[in-house]
């Protein structure tokens, strides 16, 4: 016990063995802690109890006071200004009713939403509330994707309408102001003025490593004994501005 300076402290940093201690051998908190320690008196608990609306609440956030209460049986005058933490279905629907979605309602009232969750009453209580349901067009993907200068950047700061252009087949359509990236792009063998939908597609051609041919357009070398570009649809090559 010499590392802790009253019970409040045990509790805080060992929550496990003060209630082992409480429970089992009392006698060595009364020994080493005494329960005149600060924070364990009835009036102390009641003006601890005071800061929280339910009981849950108080014994989550303080751990110790709460315990002693409970030891002593003064949890029923100390928290006696709460509201009961057993909701009925009614309370539950008349509290959903404050909020648009079940999304806010969870957000906001985390006691009635998981009491709602816990006896299966949800289904009900969503009846009351305007459903979230997001409808989504071609349309108002491309406006979104507008906002942003690549695919990337679209999926990291909008996910949910960029998956839904992946998966209505929308991605090409909404990305047209979009530069390609590298490994969209079309290549060009400049000797046999032979065009690739990309240089992944010419590397395997020519038996090679799947990014032989960009490396070799990047570094400005030759690969498979042939010279490589960068073209667009019309097959013109596309000079590289290197930084």
């Amino acid at each position: 016990m010499r590392p802790y300076k009253n019970r409040r402290d045990l509790c805080k940093q060992n929550y496990t063995l003060y209630m082992k201690l409480l429970k089992q051998r009392p006698e060595i908190l009364d020994r080493y802690l005494p329960s005149e320690t600060p924070g364990f008196t009835l009036k102390q608990c009641k003006k601890i109890a005071l800061n929280f609306n339910m009981r849950s609440h108080w014994s989550a956030t303080d751990q110790a006071s709460y315990a002693i209460a409970r030891k002593y049986g003064w949890l029923d005058e100390c928290c006696a200004h709460m509201k009961s933490q057993y909701w009925s279905k009614e309370e539950c629907i008349l509290a959903a009713k404050k909020y648009k979605n079940s999304t806010t309602w969870k957000n906001k009232d985390k006691d009635s939403y998981g009491a709602a969750c816990k006896h299966g009453w949800l289904k009900d209580c969503k009846r009351y509330m305007k459903p979230l349901v997001q409808s989504w067009s071609l349309k108002k993907c491309a406006k979104i994707a507008s906002k942003y200068s690549t695919r990337g950047e679209w999926r990291s700061k909008h996910r949910a309408s960029y998956f839904v252009a992946v998966d209505r087949n929308w991605l090409n359509a909404c990305t047209l102001h979009m530069p390609l990236s590298q490994a969209q792009r079309k290549v060009l063998c400049v000797e046999t003025s032979e065009v690739f939908n990309t240089a992944k597609t010419a590397s395997l051609k020519l038996g090679l490593a799947a990014a032989a041919v960009s490396a070799s357009i990047r570094h400005n070398t030759r690969c498979g004994g042939y010279k490589w570009a960068y073209c667009d649809e019309n097959g013109k090559p596309i000079k590289e501005n290197k930084k």
